[in-house]
């Protein structure tokens, strides 16, 4: 089932995702560590079983060995404009809102002007979610967050950027108190309407580009997928 595609301050439990750098230990961006709950390095012969391919009918995802940030393996999405080929694989367990959630990026190639990659967190019981993504047309790196029917409450963009041909670390921290979202050493902090530390969630990994879009291609690599508890 497909899901539905401003600030104030905070801190807390981390939901990460790296897009990028595997230098992601067990701790957490506020100095705390965690138990691991799930970790995924695609090293399977194909989308393994811990995710669900939801992807549209001619979208493009495989596992590929020629970039990886943990082990020898990654996953490889592409989307191209005017096409059904949005890609997206999202976990088959749900997790606790409060946590860790951490994935690797690396951009192959991005020409695209709308349309990007997200790492979304959604809740598994309503259409609301929260997301960090990478979208040139929203001037950069934003962040998002939609309601239980999946309409848009906030959206922002805070500056960051991610380059090509290069591993970056997208994170998103979840406490009682707020979010807390970041790209590499950048963050910024934002005060939910919703309650997030408190609702079952399921990880979502996705590349599209929108049919209109300027430009050629997205091609994005995503690896070792961990969620731990604080």
């Amino acid at each position: 089932m497909d899901r539905r595609d401003a600030l104030r301050v905070v801190g807390g439990v981390s939901i990460a995702g790296l897009a990028g750098c595997s230098m992601l230990g067990g701790g957490s961006d506020d100095g705390s560590s965690g138990g691991a709950l799930f970790s995924e390095s695609f090293e399977a012969n194909g989308v393994p079983g811990t995710m669900n391919d939801d992807s549209q009918q001619n979208a493009s995802v495989s596992i590929t060995s020629d970039l990886a940030s943990d082990g020898s393996q990654s996953l490889g999405m592409a989307s191209t404009p005017g096409t059904s080929t949005s890609a997206k694989v999202t976990t088959t367990e749900s997790f606790a809102g409060a946590g860790k959630h951490a994935v690797d990026l690396y951009k192959v190639a991005d020409d695209v002007d709308e349309g990007g990659c997200r790492l979304r967190l959604l809740d598994a019981n309503t259409d609301a979610e929260v997301s960090l993504f990478d979208i040139d047309y929203y001037g950069g790196v934003s962040f998002e967050e939609k309601d239980e029917n999946g309409d848009r409450i906030a959206q922002s963009s805070f500056g960051a950027r991610l380059s090509n041909e290069e591993w970056h670390e997208l994170s998103i921290t979840v406490s009682e108190e707020g979010l807390t979202f970041a790209v590499d050493e950048q963050k910024t902090s934002y005060q939910p309407s919703l309650s997030w530390a408190d609702r079952d969630v399921v990880v979502q990994l996705n590349a599209n580009v929108w049919g209109g879009a300027w430009g050629s291609k997205l091609d994005v690599r995503f690896d070792n997928l961990r969620i731990s508890d604080l």
